[in-house]
């Protein structure tokens, strides 16, 4: 049983990363791996950070704004270079998630994989654009509803972390809580080195938050500046902070008990569950075998496994009908 649960978690990520790799909702503004080149070099990953760490039973979920742009992509042939010189996000990270008690070394040397990383957008921009924004907000809005809420649905984490104003933004949106949020970050007393009768901006607040934000039951959301260049000049000696106060969270007891969660692509591989669908028309059977990704086949050592209410709500998600009309059968 508890093979069978940690094969559909698995499979339910493989089947997002097949909807990832066939999405072109952002063309022509952005590219998708997977089409540049012929996805020479795409990965059977949400994105090419998640190359570093990818861990689908990780505690902490990190959200960047995007990855670069298709010549980054190229010259590093698809993922994050070794040498943490190369970008200062990358190695600030490695530190900053010390103070979360959460360690990591740098892309392929073989360091612990105990964390999860990805974009709020996972298509490259034009170019070597890596220090340039994505120009077109409504590719947050679209890959924060069809990937993000679905990747952080099927790792669920005890906490995300988001990098900066726009990946904060792209997860509020797609989880329906911007407002509850930033009412919250509003009510947080005035940060250090503000004093009384200054006035921080909002996500300054945010970011010095001391308790969790429930983006829901057991999953704490994390505001803190982006990591990169930028930050390391403006906030320096601050930003360990940031992340420091997020610890406890990690430890403490939910405030909310854990619940099940919507997974949106529950398919089991062959082996592990049958799945029947029922349609609301009372036609129509889909078998979960049948169109699950062939890498859902790789073993899924180290998965949290999915509850069969989990599995359920998946499959209910991706096919747009009740839950009550969901039946899995489980073969010996």
């Amino acid at each position: 049983m508890m093979a069978a649960h940690a094969n559909v978690k698995q499979a339910a990520y493989d089947a997002l990363v097949l909807r990832r790799k066939a999405c072109t909702a952002c063309t022509p503004h952005l590219t998708n791996p997977a089409r540049h080149q012929a996805g020479r070099y795409d990965s059977d990953q949400i994105g090419p950070w998640t190359l570093w760490q990818g861990n689908l039973s990780a505690d902490v979920l990190v959200v960047g704004e995007d990855w670069g742009g298709v010549d980054t992509l190229e010259d590093y042939e698809g993922r994050d270079p070794a040498d943490l010189g190369k970008f200062q996000t990358n190695k600030s990270l490695v530190a900053l998630l010390a103070h979360l008690g959460v360690p990591i070394g740098a892309p392929q040397t073989g360091g612990p994989n105990v964390a999860f990383f990805t974009n709020a957008v996972l298509c490259l921009k034009p170019g070597n654009a890596t220090a340039n924004r994505v120009g077109n907000p409504a590719c947050f809005a679209t890959c924060g509803r069809n990937f993000l809420k679905p990747t952080i649905t099927i790792v669920a984490p005890k906490l995300v972390v988001t990098l900066g104003k726009r990946a904060l933004g792209a997860v509020l949106s797609a989880f329906g809580k911007g407002e509850a949020f930033w009412k919250a970050a509003a009510a947080t007393p005035v940060p250090a080195p503000y004093k009384v009768g200054q006035k921080p901006t909002l996500f300054e607040r945010a970011v010095t938050m001391p308790e969790p934000f429930w983006l829901e039951p057991g999953i704490a959301l994390g505001a803190v500046y982006h990591c990169g260049s930028k930050a390391n000049m403006n906030r320096k000696g601050r930003q360990e902070g940031d992340w420091a106060r997020m610890r406890p969270w990690l430890i403490q007891k939910r405030e909310t008990p854990r619940e099940p969660r919507q997974s949106p692509t529950g398919f089991a591989p062959e082996g592990a569950m049958e799945t029947t669908e029922r349609t609301p028309q009372g036609g129509g059977v889909a078998d979960a075998a049948s169109i699950a990704s062939p890498v859902a086949q790789k073993p899924a050592s180290g998965v949290r496994p999915l509850t069969m209410v989990e599995a359920k709500q998946g499959l209910a998600a991706m096919y747009g009908v009740d839950v009550a009309q969901i039946e899995i059968t489980i073969r010996g």
